[in-house]
């Protein structure tokens, strides 16, 4: 979410744009055309470098994987979906143990999957209605936590 700051600093930059254009021209429509424009351009490029860079801090290329004794503690936890590190313990565990990005675990966590014992009655279908999740990864994530039930 663009914070208002950054909004108002380009409605700035868009009237000292429609302006200029207003003044070369003299005309009243090509400063509002040129206002319209140009704030439409500078708020589609900030929105798009201020998310660009989110995602590059979140998926730096750095592994993220889970000691086997955190994988285990995951299995019975209760995880408080308020807690941000809860919730990143399972979205890493998710990550590591499914074989996914962070956002399809970031999906399935905010889905409602945010226990194991929630995977235990999922069937593919369910899992495919999540945005990332095609049916090879839905079964894939069945069969990886149905396999971890049986030991």
């Amino acid at each position: 979410m663009m914070k208002p700051k950054w909004i108002l600093a380009i409605i700035a930059a868009a009237l000292i744009i429609g302006g200029i254009a207003g003044a070369v021209t003299t005309d009243f429509a090509a400063w509002v055309g040129a206002t319209v424009f140009s704030f439409a351009f500078i708020f589609a490029m900030t929105f798009y470098f201020i998310n660009r860079k989110k995602r590059i801090s979140r998926d730096d290329g750095v592994a993220e994987t889970l000691a086997p004794e955190e994988e285990v503690r995951f299995q019975g936890a209760i995880i408080d979906e308020r807690d941000p590190l809860d919730r990143d313990r399972m979205i890493l565990a998710y990550k590591d143990l499914f074989h996914i990005s962070r956002d399809k675990a970031e999906n399935l966590f905010d889905a409602g999957y945010s226990e194991w014992s929630d995977f235990s009655e999922a069937i593919p279908e369910d899992l495919v209605m999540i945005e990332g999740i095609n049916p090879t990864v839905a079964r894939r994530i069945i069969t990886s936590v149905r396999s971890r039930e049986r030991h």
